[in-house]
């Protein structure tokens, strides 16, 4: 009985104060609604932190590939970064289209615009948003740099190994280097070092 009066107490509490957690829910979302200026660079930086994170997954298992020398899914991981690689390629040419635009309607250069200035400048909803968005960006791409550092030293190892396992096996003490890392990772992303800077 006593657990039963407890547990309906419980309900008509959170009966009372449902009403109060409905009217403030809709406050709470329209805060968080950008500008319709604003809204289509967010709507990019948004899908581009998501493509970042499939990337930094991709080249995850492509290193996993690379360790245990499965082709296959090597062959794999790298048609996926491609595609991937693609797609953010045309979100920074939206990206790019849109900063033109916002510079234009403001009369200014857009080669100094950044994300840090076009944040410094907005009203605090969309400021807060693009901040959230610009400091997890930013933390991909960092970790995406740490992970294609790692596996480009990898393949360089393994192709050390490779030109040092042939120059024993030809007995030749003339014999040059046999592979090198021609086709190594870019250490350039393909996100805009003009528009993300550091300054936030």
């Amino acid at each position: 009985m006593g657990s039963s009066r407890g547990a309906q107490g419980s309900k008509d509490q959170l009966a009372r104060h449902q009403p109060a957690l409905t009217q403030l829910s809709p406050a709470a979302s329209q805060a968080k609604t950008p500008s319709p200026e604003l809204a289509p660079l967010i709507r990019i930086l948004a899908r581009e932190e998501a493509l970042y994170s499939d990337l930094l997954e991709i080249t995850s298992l492509e290193r996993a590939a690379v360790v245990a020398a499965r082709l296959p899914d090597l062959k794999v991981a790298v048609e996926r970064k491609q595609q991937v690689l693609a797609r953010l390629a045309n979100l920074e040419d939206r990206r790019i289209a849109w900063l033109d635009s916002y510079a234009d309607n403001r009369g200014i250069d857009p080669t100094g615009l950044t994300l840090a200035s076009i944040i410094d400048a907005s009203p605090a909803p969309d400021r807060d948003i693009l901040a959230r968005l610009y400091k997890g960006l930013t933390r991909r791409i960092d970790q995406l740099k740490e992970l294609n550092h790692k596996t480009r030293s990898l393949l360089e190892a393994i192709l050390g190994s490779i030109d040092k396992s042939l120059h024993y096996l030809l007995c030749d003490d003339s014999f040059g280097q046999t592979y090198r890392a021609h086709g190594g990772l870019q250490p350039k992303l393909v996100t805009s070092n003009q528009l993300l800077d550091r300054r936030v």
